[in-house]
């Protein structure tokens, strides 16, 4: 996950230095998609410059909590995956937070683990939203991904896999 950190500068997990987006992309042994954490709404725009300008918006996701600056993205930046982030509590704020994605343009939404239920997924899907989970403890995998999500946001990439592979999906 790459974080923004300012308007330009960025933040790789695991590293103490900032880095520079254009730098990231130029990168030639950057082959994986990249998932974007737009951090301040208002840097959006340098965001999808910079991955407009390397080809890579179709293989990019592009997240933030602003929802003028998801809006806005959402009509400029395709083919990118545009999400609504928002942590909520309770199936009535997780309800207004899909509508709100959906109402916004956004592809995607990226739940609290505590707020994804099966029928929160199947909403989801039925707003055309992709649904992802952010798993904040190591023992959240199996409910979440029971409950039908898209995909995980986790620190325990091989705890997700081995459950995925439990579950019996092919990975």
């Amino acid at each position: 996950m790459v974080r923004l950190a300012r308007s330009d500068r960025l933040r790789i997990a695991g590293s103490r230095r900032p880095h520079r987006l254009g730098e990231l992309l130029a990168d030639p042994s950057l082959t994986l998609p990249l998932a974007v954490d737009v951090k301040d709404g208002r840097a959006i725009a340098q965001v999808v410059d910079a991955l407009r300008a390397a080809r890579a918006l179709g293989s990019s996701r592009v997240w933030c909590r602003s929802t003028r600056a998801v809006a806005w993205a959402a009509q400029v930046a395709a083919p990118a995956e545009i999400a609504l982030l928002r942590n909520t509590r309770g199936a009535a704020a997780t309800m207004r937070y899909l509508d709100d994605a959906s109402g916004v343009g956004a592809a995607a939404v990226s739940l609290h683990q505590d707020a994804v239920t099966a029928a929160v997924v199947a909403r989801a899907h039925s707003l055309g939203l992709v649904a992802y989970a952010w798993v904040v403890q190591a023992d959240g995998h199996a409910r979440v991904l029971a409950a039908g999500v898209d995909g995980v946001v986790t620190d325990w990439p091989r705890i997700a896999l081995a459950e995925l592979l439990r579950q019996g999906e092919r990975c």
